[in-house]
């Protein structure tokens, strides 16, 4: 037996009581991961300032559905054709300002309501594939989720609902989570991903590393695709060149398909796909766009 701490303390106007739970449920799983020491102090932002128009702005665009999709491709190193997209959420403004994942994901997570964003993303999506197939195009997106939503217990039946709804195949769809969320409750991320697969949805791990934990992730999460930690997309030495070999072979053993992102300059690509990454994403490739029409047959070809 043992005892984990978990400690976030709160300003008077650290925000609503759903919020200051998934903070301090953030700092119990913390301190409970494998590394971490059994008592954490995880410092809660206050929902002010930016940070509050942020909030602000995500709660005006769940009420109005104003978010916007934006579109990356992900292309194969091997002449493969299929049409596959990492789908990015962003949210304009009444200027010309524009929020990014990057900001609105944390934000929302401090004041309780990434699941509603991440549930508004999924059925956007949706909507988007069922689109391309009424058009005679089949297309899957990868779309991220956050640990919260991986753990709420209704998702799985929303997503099948979700699913029937738009009268999309499952396959179509790959949900993408986090190896660090996953290391730290990864019983419940195997339950998600079992009864994910049962539906016949895709599941894709993002940040992989070589290691211990890289291997447990693999070994307990039947996901069908790998995104790669993005030091092995930078200028390598030897080392993390061959690391990353290793890494690549483990993931070819088992079955995944191996992703590169942010892959930025070609000679980084050429690298990558002699090290034998299956698929690259980034700014090399194309930047995202409103779009779904980057032409996959020219770049396999």
């Amino acid at each position: 037996l043992g005892v984990v701490i978990g400690i976030c303390p709160f300003a008077v106007a650290a925000g609503d009581a759903k919020a200051m739970i998934d903070a301090a449920e953030r700092a119990q799983l913390e301190a409970a991961a494998p590394d971490g020491s059994g008592v954490v102090v995880v410092e809660a932002s206050v929902d002010e300032g930016a940070q509050g128009a942020v909030v602000e702005a995500i709660r005006v665009a769940l009420d109005k559905s104003s978010f916007r999709v934006v579109f990356q491709p992900i292309v194969s190193l091997h002449g493969e054709e299929e049409e596959q997209f990492q789908a990015l959420l962003r949210l304009p403004t009444d200027g010309e300002r524009v929020y990014a994942a990057s900001e609105l994901v944390p934000a929302a997570e401090g004041a309780g309501l990434i699941v509603e964003v991440d549930r508004w993303m999924l059925d956007s999506c949706l909507g988007t594939i069922a689109a391309h197939l009424r058009d005679g195009r089949n297309l899957r997106l990868f779309v991220s989720q956050s640990a919260r939503s991986v753990r709420d217990p209704g998702l799985v039946e929303w997503m099948r609902a979700a699913l029937e709804s738009h009268r999309v195949p499952a396959s179509h769809m790959s949900l993408e989570m986090r190896m660090l969320d996953a290391a730290e409750a990864l019983p419940e991320y195997a339950a998600f991903a079992m009864a994910m697969k049962e539906l016949g949805v895709g599941l894709t791990l993002s940040g992989l590393e070589a290691g211990a934990q890289g291997t447990a992730m693999l070994l307990n999460l039947p996901v069908d695709y790998v995104k790669l930690a993005p030091r092995y997309t930078s200028d390598a030495d030897e080392n993390l060149r061959s690391e990353l070999r290793e890494l690549v072979k483990l993931c070819h053993d088992s079955g995944r398909r191996v992703i590169a992102p942010r892959v930025e300059e070609a000679r980084v690509a050429a690298s990558l796909w002699a090290s034998g990454i299956d698929l690259i994403q980034g700014n090399f490739v194309q930047q995202a766009t409103r779009e779904t029409n980057y032409d996959f047959q020219t770049s396999s070809g």
